[in-house]
């Protein structure tokens, strides 16, 4: 599945310490949030960016059901978008398989 956050819209202006921030919260939480849901860790890779603000990871659950799945899917983006909400950063988060 592949976790991809990028700026909300063309003219959302983010700097490099709020992208660096956001990419290790992101790194972070995929990691706890895997760990809970299946107890087991999740292998994260970057994703090959196509626009230099744009912040993504391919996570790779092992031996998980479609229900711990969902569940992961659920959990990350709430968590993601509150980060995301609360930090006030322009950017939107999009799971996709």
């Amino acid at each position: 599945m592949q976790i991809n956050i990028k700026p909300v819209s063309q003219d959302s202006i983010v700097s490099e310490k709020e992208k660096q921030i956001t990419q290790i919260a992101v790194l972070n939480f995929i990691a706890l949030i895997s760990a809970l849901t299946t107890k087991q860790g999740a292998v994260s890779n970057p994703l090959k960016e196509s626009e230099k603000d744009n912040i993504g990871y391919e996570a790779f659950l092992e031996t998980t059901s479609q229900e711990e799945e969902k569940e992961f899917r659920r959990r990350i983006f709430n968590q993601v978008i509150t980060f995301l909400t609360m930090s006030e950063v322009p950017y939107s988060v999009e799971i996709t398989d």
